[in-house]
């Protein structure tokens, strides 16, 4: 490995190339304004750190670094990034937040060993469909950029766990993402949702869903969910589809039977967790539709940020 990291540099000597047994190369902080050719020879590089520069652009040589496991560009003034991409086959981490990207390659969804995504705080506004074939993708974060839809297939990525799609643009949900099964994290926060699909009903297996910020209405809003738990408000979503003669009033007023746990007694059960507001759903005592309670634990906590 070969730290290079806070030294001012400009350039690489052409000389460089000679360390072709290198596979970690950090060159953070610098003051790059181009990435240097010379790199790109480098065929045994398996992790490449390249944070807090001024790079623009990677050049199509990229491609030569088929080794490459780990690409780190955050912090940068990148607009684009190369189709040539599509040739680092074995990449499992390409994270390039905080630069100025408006759009993606469709060499993208040739990335079939990405496990995680990160281009939160860019300029993006459309998602290539191609980014639905990133069959081993497990994180996906495009928070703060300028995203209006979400590709239809997105419920192919079947490995997903984490998709954070906050402070975009978004109207729409795809019905697809009910196909996540494995997803347990899905933020949506600060977009502008007014309806959930009828296929969300069925997404039991969310332990975090943040929806703040959006016009939602009545038993869909941010707050009935914050009351009764991920899963409870998924159930009483879908009794709203079934039963639209139901008032909002009264399918909320059917979860009201919610205990309110303080922050203080929420914590020594688990330290590692720092809720703002947490609740836990209280079987023995709540009941649906008159349906018996069940004696198993309870759905879900939520986070809901303000």
């Amino acid at each position: 490995a070969l730290n290079m990291s806070d030294n001012s540099l400009t350039h690489l000597p052409d000389t460089f190339a000679t360390v072709v047994l290198l596979k970690v190369l950090v060159l953070d902080a610098n003051h790059f304004t181009e990435f240097p050719e010379v790199v790109c020879e480098l065929v045994n590089l398996e992790v490449l750190q390249f944070s807090k520069n001024k790079i623009m652009t990677l050049p199509d040589s990229i491609q030569n670094l088929v080794r490459l496991q780990e690409l780190v560009m955050d912090s940068n003034e990148l607009v684009s990034l190369p189709e040539t991409l599509a040739e680092l086959t074995t990449l499992e981490t390409l994270a390039i937040p905080n630069n100025n990207l408006s759009f993606l390659p469709t060499a993208i969804g040739a990335l079939g060993k990405m496990k995680l995504l990160d281009l939160r705080c860019n300029n993006i506004q459309t998602l290539p469909s191609s980014i639905c074939h990133l069959a081993s993708l497990e994180v996906l974060d495009l928070r703060i950029n300028e995203i209006v839809t979400i590709p239809k297939d997105i419920g192919k990525c079947l490995e997903l766990r984490e998709m954070n799609l906050s402070n975009n643009a978004i109207r729409v949900l795809p019905p697809s993402l009910a196909q996540l099964t494995k997803l347990e994290v899905l933020a949506l926060g600060a977009n502008h949702i007014s309806r959930l699909p009828m296929e969300m009903c069925s997404m039991t297996f969310i332990k975090e869903l943040q929806l703040f910020g959006n016009p939602l209405p009545d038993v869909a809003s941010p707050a009935n969910v914050k009351g009764v738990g991920v899963e409870r408000f998924l159930g009483l979503l879908n009794q709203a589809f079934k039963e639209e003669h139901l008032t909002a009033q009264e399918l909320t007023a059917k979860a009201s039977r919610v205990r309110r746990v303080s922050i203080a007694d929420k914590l020594k059960q688990r330290k590692d967790q720092r809720h703002s507001f947490m609740y836990r759903f209280d079987n023995k005592a709540s009941q649906l539709d008159g349906e018996p309670s069940s004696t198993t634990t309870g759905p879900p906590n939520l986070q809901i940020e303000n």
